[in-house]
């Protein structure tokens, strides 16, 4: 019986030295600090202070059987280095500095650019259009004139840029500089819609049967176009045709002119016509 006694002491005493030997070794490895109480029979409790920054207390209990080898090693996937914090626990300043990176990644210019349909100023793209029946891929390239009151697409490979004041204006490249007749022009005027296109009609009506109708373009909403597409009298197509499009705003209108040769009526005609329907108001400067 004496011996039995002798053998679970000398059993107690040496899993007391390994727990006491592995939390040496754990301490010293910047770990919490630790302790060993023996309990009565074959249980020992290891605890851990100091184990968190709010003082948190971790106890856990070891229980092992005469003869039975023992191993302490940390859980699968845990290591001996203290784990990086978390963004609950980091500190305050650690959480707003990311906060503000991230908000840093958005400049505040690049959403001003952006237009209704995505894109940026001087931003390039491809697109599709339907010209006489067949699908045909456009490079367009956003633009936005605040002076004008305007943003809108152009194909850049067909056409060629002019700026002014008060005015874009999109020419043909094949075009003579000097004698332009395939072009888009925009322009800015402080008179409102039905009193510029008054004037406007009076104007072609000179030369042209003109037609006056309503017409909805897809992002600036609803405008009056004139056709003039008719000679005067309506026996001839002139060489020259016109589409004016008069779209009202709230600080006067935007007048838009297609001018095309008969022989591009199908062509830049066409194109006029989808640019037309990518122009935006926007607010002038």
């Amino acid at each position: 019986m004496k011996r039995i006694m002798n053998t679970k002491t000398t059993l107690r005493l040496a899993i007391v030295m390994i727990l006491t030997l592995l939390m040496l070794l754990l301490t010293a490895c910047g770990k919490s600090e630790f302790g060993v109480t023996e309990n009565t029979g074959k249980q020992m409790t290891v605890t851990a202070r100091n184990a968190g920054k709010d003082g948190i207390v971790m106890v856990g209990s070891l229980e092992a059987e005469e003869g039975e080898q023992i191993a302490v090693k940390p859980a699968a996937g845990e290591d001996l280095e203290d784990e990086p914090e978390s963004a609950e626990n980091a500190p305050e300043s650690a959480v707003e500095t990311s906060e503000d990176a991230e908000n840093a990644s958005v400049s505040p210019e690049t959403s001003e650019t952006k237009s209704g349909s995505g894109h940026g100023d001087g931003e390039r793209f491809e697109s599709i259009i339907m010209i006489e029946g067949m699908e045909e891929a456009v490079s367009y390239e956003h633009i936005r004139n605040s002076t004008v009151g305007i943003e809108m697409d152009y194909d850049y490979e067909l056409l060629e840029r002019h700026s002014g004041p008060n005015r874009e204006c999109f020419v043909s490249c094949y075009d003579d500089p000097g004698n332009y007749e395939n072009y888009l022009e925009v322009t800015y005027s402080e008179e409102d819609a039905d009193s510029a296109a008054a004037a406007v009609s009076e104007t072609l009506s000179k030369d042209y049967d003109i037609i006056r109708e309503e017409f909805m373009l897809e992002r600036a909403g609803s405008c009056i176009r004139i056709d003039a597409s008719a000679d005067k009298g309506g026996l001839t197509m002139p060489e020259k045709l016109r589409m004016v499009y008069i779209i009202p705003a709230d600080d006067g209108s935007r007048i838009a002119t297609a001018h095309y040769s008969i022989e591009g009526a199908e062509g830049f005609g066409v194109r006029f016509r989808n640019m037309m329907h990518t122009l935006e108001l926007i607010e002038t400067r």
